[in-house]
């Protein structure tokens, strides 16, 4: 783990946390790039696309952060990762309604989206164990526990084992990437992987919170990430059920 700063920009010192936040869009337009290019989608509307959601993610998705933060209340940190998801999916919205010819390429566009969201928050979360933030709750003779020992650590519990839920997201994150990669090319996921991605999101979100260890704010008996995991993850089974009855349908007509 590596919380220290490693150089300053002015007033900003720059830390492992941040580098992996920055460092990630490269991949990010490397993998949106070949996906596009697989997809048969011009590279000017992939290149911009990206542009949209990197400025999404860097300058407005904070701010937003910030005043929620401040609206729920500054001793609860505000989930900035469903932020980030939430304002980087409207921004590509907004971008496709208004980029010329853009539309024809939307669904494609979607799908591009979808595993570009994946990738971005698995490494985005190398960069929060490296700060021990979003951390795990202690675990005692877990073999695969961490120790935050640095005092610069964001970690609640300097000296405890705790679970390293931020490598459980990257993990997950990776396998779930992995598999949606697989399924790209059949005919039925076309368009609509944009579901699959935040339904799987939701789902390693939702089981990951159960071993944080940060306050974070509550909804209910859940966590507010947890509830918002919820409503993400019905939201995307009820669309790709809705598409798969549809697409079922001329099969059943045909029979």
């Amino acid at each position: 783990m590596a919380p220290q700063t490693l150089f300053s920009i002015g007033p900003v010192n720059v830390n492992f946390y941040l580098m992996a936040h920055f460092l990630v869009i490269f991949p990010m337009l490397a993998l949106a790039l070949w996906l596009g290019r697989e997809r048969g989608i011009p590279g000017a509307i992939v290149a911009d696309g990206w542009l949209v959601t990197v400025i999404a993610r860097g300058a407005i998705s904070p701010a937003l952060t910030a005043i929620l933060a401040s609206a729920t209340g500054a001793d609860l940190p505000w989930n900035w990762s469903v932020t980030r998801i939430v304002v980087g999916l409207s921004a590509v919205s907004l971008y496709l309604r208004l980029r010329r010819g853009a539309r024809p390429y939307a669904g494609a566009m979607w799908d591009v989206v979808a595993l570009c969201m994946l990738l971005d928050n698995a490494i985005a979360r190398l960069g929060c164990f490296a700060a021990g933030c979003c951390h795990g709750r202690p675990a005692f003779g877990l073999p695969w526990a961490v120790t935050f020992n640095d005092p610069q650590s964001a970690c609640a519990f300097l000296g405890l084992p705790v679970h390293p839920t931020q490598l459980y997201e990257v993990g997950a994150g990776l396998l779930a990437l992995g598999g949606l990669l697989l399924l790209r090319r059949r005919p039925f996921w076309r368009g609509r992987m944009i579901w699959a991605s935040i339904g799987a999101y939701a789902v390693i979100r939702f089981v990951v919170d159960f071993y944080r260890g940060d306050v974070r704010p509550m909804a209910g008996g859940l966590t507010m990430a947890q509830a918002t995991s919820l409503l993400l993850f019905i939201v995307c089974a009820v669309m790709l059920l809705r598409h798969l009855r549809l697409a079922t349908r001329p099969a059943q007509a045909a029979a």
